[in-house]
């Protein structure tokens, strides 16, 4: 269990997905009154490592002796951006997903490959398509009509079944940018076994989308699963990743709140959620907007199980 808690942690490195360490502390009043007794929790103070010291050269502390494993090398026919990485740990296997697009970021025909890895990270199986494209592959610039792309969820676990999740929207307009507002399609699932094996794609909504000319169709999956799956990323620590179309509090000093971590639980039981910062919530430009991101995290906390938030 070490070495693949250790191959995770070198994966982590190796695909970006960043890791830091922060401490936490909180105070509690607690006040009794009759048979009635509540405690008062105060937001948690968070110092991240960076600033535990003002030396200018300071750097973070990385793992030694690491065994490095390339898992894609980019190049025009696969692809040359690739992005939203995840890695999970599934019945002895070990799964790597991420987000391919020809040229850009979030563009039409970006969807999720995946390898496989069945002894802790040693050996890996060839790239596959996890999620074919929902529109053609093309490059954000070119004319085409039809801007439908993916960006993967996650994974849920349900009835000891793994299932992977991926978000599909457009554009409002052909070679739209990251300015101009998402249409949120849905959601496509799948099942992933261990083997290899991928079950047939369904949507979780109660009706299917019609699909990209060209493109295939998939049916609406049964209402049963369907819930059961949406509940589990209801439960605190399970919360879908990249959760573009979803509103989300804004901060307290006014700020746009987007693209959350699943939240993580801290030894005295508090739930923790980081936010990415979108900027001045009444931004009315997008220069406005971009020159108003306090370029850091926002932090959520839950006393409660995750039934509130601050």
């Amino acid at each position: 269990m070490t070495s693949t808690i250790i191959r995770f942690l070198i994966l982590c490195f190796l695909l970006q997905i960043p890791i830091s360490q922060s401490a936490f502390c909180q105070a509690d009043e607690v006040i009794i009154s009759g048979e009635q007794r509540t405690i008062k929790k105060e937001n948690p103070v968070v110092r991240w490592t960076a600033y535990k010291s003002d030396d200018k050269t300071f750097r973070y502390d990385f793992l030694e002796n690491l065994e490095h494993i390339n898992l894609h090398t980019a190049n025009p026919e696969t692809g040359t951006w690739n992005h939203h990485q995840h890695i999970f740990y599934f019945k002895g296997v070990m799964f790597a997903v991420w987000d391919s697009h020809i040229r850009d970021e979030n563009a039409a025909g970006q969807h999720a490959r995946m390898r496989r890895s069945s002894d802790e990270g040693k050996t890996w199986s060839p790239m596959e398509v996890l999620f074919p494209p929902s529109a053609k592959n093309v490059p954000a610039a070119d004319p085409y009509p039809k801007t439908r792309f993916q960006s993967f969820n996650g994974i849920a676990m349900v009835d000891d079944v793994l299932y992977a999740v991926t978000d599909v929207a457009e554009w409002t307009a052909a070679g739209a940018k990251k300015i101009r507002p998402r249409i949120k399609i849905g959601q496509m699932c799948r099942s992933v076994s261990p083997d290899g094996t991928l079950g047939k794609i369904f949507w979780l909504l109660p009706e299917a989308p019609e699909p990209v000319p060209g493109f295939p169709a998939y049916p609406a999956g049964d209402p049963v699963l369907v819930g059961k799956i949406k509940n589990y990323f209801k439960q605190p620590g399970n919360e879908i990743q990249l959760s573009f179309g979803v509103g989300h509090p804004d901060s307290d000093d006014d700020h746009h709140l987007g693209e959350p971590v699943p939240s993580y639980q801290l030894k005295d039981g508090t739930w923790v959620r980081l936010y990415r910062d979108g900027g001045y919530k009444d931004a009315k430009t997008f220069r406005e907007q971009e020159a108003s991101k306090a370029r850091r995290n926002y932090a959520s906390f839950s006393f409660d199980d995750g039934k509130t938030w601050t």
